[in-house]
């Protein structure tokens, strides 16, 4: 279930119609849609005059050691193991961005777009957070370790947990300011299983917290569609198989949410490059090869152990929670998330 399925075996795992839902019409939780129109024609020159971003390097030429010694599970290696270890990390980053790019266009029918079309569509950067010390951009997913990655990227430590997705937004930026940082900072992402996920976002939004006011109307609007039974269940809470119901239900973009969307519709990873792909099942080996050999950010980033359906007890819930859902109501899931469990190698059987 949680394990990536190799590249040249594509093919041969979709067995449903490749008609999955998708819509460019994202909603982002209130967040409004800023963007400064700069005219096409001036955009070359704007660029040409090479827009300086302040950059503080703070490589630690000891940091690479360091943080493969704090792994977990890792004994004091050798120059040797190491070298062993970066090249198969190495490995593994062109597998998936072979596995990316060949499903994107086989499946999704999507390429990666030149930047400077990229950047003309606010949309496409609604997922970008970009922090200049660094020279990086997140495309960050929600249910994906987003809110550590975030905390890690912002500057101003006042920021509110719950404003510091709302902090440096690429689509904010004029469209030369975006573009000179899409063409040289790093670009990387961090996915995980898309069955491991949805059930994440449901116990997160409708059963572990207390329900906040936009779930709240999302909630009521679920019982009031697909709850059959409204005298024996009385809760004003979803079941699992309500929310699937709600989800697949029709073609409607105001059920489109940041926190569950498909990867491929709003976080567009068809239509630009990254240059690190990052899943949580494998956390700990990326963030160390991400930040302590790609970015060179040095020792002191935390490096989060591997979570979310690696282990046996995650696994064993989310297996519980589709044991309730019937097969028609998953089969339709699939179809929702079919190019997410494509484009990053997942297996889209539980």
């Amino acid at each position: 279930m949680f394990c990536c399925i190799p590249y040249a075996s594509l093919g041969n795992i979709i067995s449903m119609p490749n008609n999955t839902r998708v819509s460019d019409r994202e909603l982002e939780d209130s967040i409004s849609m800023e963007w400064h129109q700069n005219p096409d024609e001036g955009l070359e020159q704007l660029l040409a005059d090479d827009i300086a971003v302040e950059w503080t390097q703070t490589a630690d030429d000891a940091s690479e050691q360091t943080a493969l010694e704090r792994l977990g599970d890792r004994r004091d290696i050798t120059m040797a193991e190491e070298s062993t270890w970066l090249q198969n990390m190495a490995a593994i980053q062109t597998q998936r961005q072979n596995t990316l790019r060949f499903a994107c266009e086989k499946y999704a029918n999507q390429t990666f777009l030149p930047l400077e079309k990229f950047v003309r569509g606010p949309r496409n950067m609604v997922s970008l957070i970009y922090n200049d010390k660094y020279r990086v951009i997140y495309n960050f997913v929600h249910k994906a370790a987003s809110q550590h990655l975030v905390k890690l990227f912002n500057t101003n430590s006042s920021v509110p947990k719950d404003k510091i997705y709302t902090e440096n937004r690429l689509y904010r930026l004029s469209k030369a300011g975006a573009l000179t940082r899409l063409r040289h900072y790093k670009k990387f992402i961090f996915v995980r299983d898309p069955f491991a996920r949805f059930v994440s976002v449901y116990r997160n939004k409708f059963v572990d917290h207390p329900l906040e006011p936009y779930f709240r109307n999302v909630a009521t609007n679920i019982i009031s569609r697909y709850r059959k039974d409204k005298v024996a269940n009385k809760s004003d809470r979803p079941t699992f198989p309500e929310f699937i119901d709600y989800i697949t239900g029709y073609d409607d973009s105001r059920r489109a949410n940041t926190h569950w969307s498909s990867y491929v519709t709003r976080n567009k990873v068809c239509l630009m490059e990254h240059d690190f792909i990052g899943t949580l099942e494998t956390m700990e080996d990326d963030f160390t090869y991400l930040f302590h050999h790609l970015l060179k950010i040095g020792k002191n980033i935390k490096i989060p152990q591997s979570r979310s359906g690696t282990t046996t007890g995650n696994v064993k819930l989310i297996k519980d929670m589709y044991a309730k859902v019937s097969a028609k109501s998953l089969q339709k899931l699939k179809n929702y998330y079919v190019n997410d469990f494509l484009v990053f190698g997942y297996n889209i059987d539980l």
